[in-house]
């Protein structure tokens, strides 16, 4: 799911059976994808989606 980040929409994320991400709808390379977590309890934490190597991690901010 991609949305543009403004504070109504992520306040409009609603919770789902299980976590999900939805991701900055800019596309812009070079940085790596920002998100917003959605857990099932309603909790909402950014992410952020990098390379290690070969294969992607996602980090939450903290």
């Amino acid at each position: 799911m991609k949305i543009n980040f403004t504070t109504k929409a992520i306040e409009n994320l609603s919770p789902k059976a299980a976590a999900y991400i939805a991701y900055h709808a800019s596309g812009e390379r070079g940085t790596g994808p920002v998100g917003v977590r959605v857990y099932p309890s309603g909790r909402k934490t950014f992410v952020y989606r990098h390379y290690v190597g070969e294969n992607y991690k996602i980090s939450d901010a903290r």
